[in-house]
């Protein structure tokens, strides 16, 4: 009998099914992603990132690039049609404007339209992103560093504190990262370098994570443009989120409240603090208190209108312990604050300003409670 199948052996049918199988998972029906190279670039430093897409037929393609927040800044566009398989369009991560992007995880989408009329899109958004992600296998090392492993691409949340006190530093906020395993360095202070940390037996380390958009990719290096920034000038408004009508669970996965929250909402506020009153200082300037004294907490302007949004809480801690707490916070705050009690030496003030969406700045004072 002869082979119909040519060199492959096989039909038609078959050869088509063998094709599909070998074909990454991004590629389904006749428009997807090749696999990228690279999925994290350094624009400033003149590097490219080359996007395959595969397509059946013959078509007009083009590639979206979208922020985190769900704007469109650049659209690449095959110069004429292109035939059935693999091809690239390249970005220097710049926008429509030519300005460099800030370093963030940037949504690809892709759209075709086939010489017989008919259009397809892809966008990963729909059916990916803003999974929790568990058992990250976190560990401290004796230097500092936190190791985790991503099982795929996320943003990532690190802080720590003492358990069952005070939050000290936060070392990633919703920061995004590629799958994989990841060291964050540490060096074992809290944010202010008031004190060590590391070692006390009552460190807490919080490393939290959700998944990003399947067809995402990640720009790095650009140190004269942060995304807060950058959004300012674009002047694009921040969309408000309804809490109430959010489904937090896709394909029985459950989905972080975290995912939905505009990127220039979901962040720690810096939080200023210091000692108001008439007592002395040491040689290195730290406050010497003997008595009662107050304790100004305040929010820079330009994050005062993230605590406006929602409801906040200010907590004071001596030595990481909990004192007090304002639950319906608000700044600028003065509280009341006896040393009496306290050891003769050196100690530290905590305050944490926490909003209810899961943002949280931190100010860590020293002071001296004299002999």
């Amino acid at each position: 009998m002869k082979n119909k199948g040519g060199v492959l052996g096989c039909g038609r049918i078959i050869c088509f099914a063998l094709l599909y199988a070998l074909m990454p998972a991004s590629y389904a029906g006749a428009l997807g992603f090749g696999q990228l190279e690279n999925r994290e670039f350094s624009p400033v430093r003149g590097e490219l990132l080359a996007i395959p897409f595969k397509v059946a037929d013959a078509a007009k393609v083009e590639v979206g690039i979208y922020t985190p927040d769900g704007e469109r800044i650049r659209t690449l566009i095959t110069e004429e049609t292109v035939g059935a398989g693999e091809h690239a369009l390249h970005w220097d991560g710049k926008d429509k404007n030519g300005v460099l992007v800030p370093d963030e995880a940037y949504v690809l989408t892709l759209q075709a339209e086939f010489t017989n009329g008919e259009r397809q899109r892809i966008d990963s958004r729909e059916t990916s992103g803003g999974v929790v992600l568990r058992n990250l296998q976190s560990n401290v090392t004796p230097s500092g560093d936190i190791e985790y492993v991503l099982p795929t691409h996320a943003r990532v949340l690190i802080r720590a504190g003492i358990r069952g006190g005070a939050m000290v530093v936060s070392l990633a906020d919703w920061e995004p990262k590629l799958a994989g395993r990841s060291i964050q360095r540490w060096s074992g202070f809290d944010k202010d370098g008031v004190a060590r940390v590391l070692d006390d037996p009552r460190l807490h380390i919080v490393v939290g994570a959700f998944s990003l958009p399947r067809d995402v990719v990640i720009t790095s290096g650009n140190e004269e443009l942060d995304y807060l920034t950058y959004r300012r000038k674009m002047e694009w408004p921040e969309r408000d989120v309804d809490f109430t009508e959010l489904e937090l669970v896709r394909d029985g996965e459950a989905l972080s409240p975290n995912y939905f929250i505009p990127r220039a909402y979901d962040r720690n506020p810096h939080v200023e603090a210091w000692f108001i009153g008439d007592f002395e200082h040491d040689e290195s300037g730290v406050p010497v208190l003997t008595g009662p004294t107050v304790v100004r907490v305040d929010v820079p302007k330009e994050d005062r209108w993230l605590l406006q949004r929602t409801l906040f809480e200010v907590a004071f801690f001596v030595n990481y312990e909990f004192v007090s707490e304002e639950e319906n916070g608000y700044v600028p705050l003065s509280w009341r604050f006896h040393p009496s009690g306290l050891e003769p030496g050196h100690h530290v003030m905590t305050v944490n300003v926490a909003g209810f969406m899961g943002q949280a700045g931190v100010k860590n004072l020293p002071f001296i409670v004299p002999e």
